[in-house]
C-alpha cells in the first residue's frame, strides 16, 4: 500500500472519532439520520437515549392494545407530542444541561401518561365467592390476572357501595376481597376504573349485585375439651346463631364407668351422634333435657349459660356431657354434635411423683383449703383399684 493511501486512510479514522461525528449514545432511531436538536442530544446523553429507547418500546406495545380507530389517535398525538418537544425546552442549543434536565422530564412524563394505556385491559370472572357464615360476610371478585399489591390509591377507593357503606378491602392473588355488607339482604357495588393487575388495568367501572344470604342457623359451646365450668354462678355457655331457643341433654357418667369412658376415648374429645348413642346406652345417665331461650339480634352469635344447678337440683360431683341441638332440627341431624364436656367437683388434685412413691394433695377449688377427710382411690387403665 502507497504512503499516501496509508496517510488517507488514517485521515479518515481520526475524522470519524472526532467529536462532531462520534455516537455516544444510542436511542430508539438512527443517530446518523439526526436532524433536529432534539434528536442530536438525544444522540449525546445515554441518560436520554435509555428513555427514547423505553418510550419507543411501550407506545409500540400500546398500539397492540388498542382498537384502529385508537391507534390513529395515539399516532397523532404521539406527532404531536415529539413536536411540542423542542417548544417545552427552548434551551437545546444553549446550554445542553439544562436542556437534558428539561427533556428528561418531558420524556419521563409521555412514558408516565402512556403506561396504563399499554396495560392489556382487566377482566372480571362471573360469579362471586361470598362467604356468609362468619360474623362479618366477605365478598370476592375475581379477575383474569393478579391484583397488584400497589395501587395508584388506597385500595378502599376503587369499591363502593350503593347502600353507602363503609367498606374494607384486601387484595389475596386474583381476587379482591370486600368486608361491611350485611347479612341477609340484596347490595350492589361497583369496582372503579383504574384497579392494576400485573400487566392489566380495569378501564371501567364495573357493577356487581351481591346477595348475602344469612348465617345459617347453628349452636355450638365456646370451649372444647373438659372443663371446670361455675356452675353455681355463670352455668355452662353456649353460643346460638339464628335461633330462638336450643334443646339442650344433659347426661352424667356413672363413677364406675369413668375410667371406661377414658379408655375408649370418649371423654374430652369431639363427638359424633353415634358416640351419645353409645354414652346414652353404656355409660350415661340422662339427667335433663329440655329447651334454653337463646333470642338476641339476627345473624349474630348470642352467648347464653346453661343454668346446670337449676336444671339438676341434685346435682352430684363427676364427669358430665351436654349435647345442644337445633330444635327445628331433626334429631341427630348431621355427623357431629354441639357438645361439651365437664366436670363438677369442688376438690383439686395435685400429684407429685418421688422415689418413694405417689403423694397427692386434695384442695377446696372454692377456698383453696386442704380438704379433711378427703377419699382418693387410685385406678388402673383395667378399672382396678390399686389403693
Amino acid at each position: 500500500m502507497s504512503y499516501r493511501r496509508i496517510v488517507g486512510a488514517v485521515g479518515i479514522l481520526i475524522g470519524l472519532l472526532s467529536p462532531q461525528f462520534a455516537v455516544a449514545a444510542s436511542p430508539s432511531f438512527d443517530c446518523t439520520k439526526a436532524s433536529t436538536a432534539v434528536e442530536r442530544l438525544l444522540c449525546k446523553d445515554d441518560g436520554l437515549a435509555k428513555q427514547d429507547r423505553l418510550l419507543a418500546a411501550l407506545y409500540k406495545k400500546t398500539l397492540r392494545h388498542l382498537s384502529a380507530d385508537r391507534q390513529k389517535d395515539l399516532r397523532a398525538d404521539q406527532r404531536r407530542w415529539a413536536k411540542s418537544r423542542a417548544r417545552d425546552c427552548p434551551d437545546l442549543d444553549r446550554d445542553s444541561a439544562k436542556a437534558a434536565e428539561c427533556l428528561t422530564a418531558v420524556y419521563q412524563r409521555r412514558i408516565t401518561a402512556l403506561q396504563p394505556m399499554s396495560l392489556s385491559d382487566l377482566k372480571l370472572y362471573p360469579g362471586i365467592n361470598v362467604q356468609f357464615d362468619r360474623r362479618t360476610p366477605l365478598t370476592c371478585l375475581r379477575f383474569d390476572a393478579p391484583l397488584a399489591a400497589k395501587q395508584a390509591a388506597a385500595l378502599e377507593s376503587y369499591v363502593e357501595s350503593k347502600g353507602g357503606e363503609t367498606l374494607a378491602a384486601r387484595i389475596t392473588g386474583d381476587e379482591l376481597c370486600v368486608q361491611g355488607l350485611a347479612h341477609g339482604g340484596k347490595h350492589t357495588i361497583t369496582v372503579r376504573a383504574g384497579l392494576k393487575g400485573e400487566g392489566a388495568i380495569l378501564r371501567q367501572d364495573q357493577t356487581i349485585a351481591v346477595e348475602i344470604p344469612d348465617r345459617p342457623r347453628r349452636v355450638a359451646f365456646p370451649s372444647s375439651g373438659l372443663i371446670l365450668p361455675r356452675v353455681d354462678v355463670a352455668g355452662l355457655p353456649i353460643e346460638a346463631i339464628n335461633m330462638e331457643t336450643v334443646r339442650v341433654l344433659l347426661l352424667r357418667i356413672d363413677d364406675d364407668d369413668t375410667i371406661e369412658g377414658l379408655k375408649r376415648g370418649l371423654i374430652d374429645r369431639r363427638i359424633s351422634y353415634s358416640d351419645v348413642g353409645q354414652i346414652v346406652s353404656r355409660i350415661g345417665q340422662n339427667v335433663w333435657t329440655g329447651e334454653i331461650e337463646t333470642g338476641g339480634p339476627k345473624n349474630a352469635a348470642q352467648r347464653v349459660a346453661i343454668p346446670i344447678k337449676d336444671v339438676i337440683p341434685d346435682l352430684k360431683a363427676g364427669v358430665y356431657l351436654a349435647v345442644a341441638e337445633d330444635p327445628k332440627a331433626a334429631l341427630g341431624d348431621g355427623w357431629w354434635a354441639a357438645s361439651q364436656w365437664f366436670v363438677v367437683s369442688d376438690i383439686g388434685l395435685t400429684a407429685f411423683v418421688g422415689r418413694d412413691g405417689l403423694a397427692v394433695a386434695a384442695r377446696s377449688l372454692s377456698t383453696a383449703l386442704p380438704r379433711e377427710n378427703a377419699r382418693i382411690k387410685l385406678i388402673a387403665n383395667d378399672g382396678k383399684q390399686l389403693a
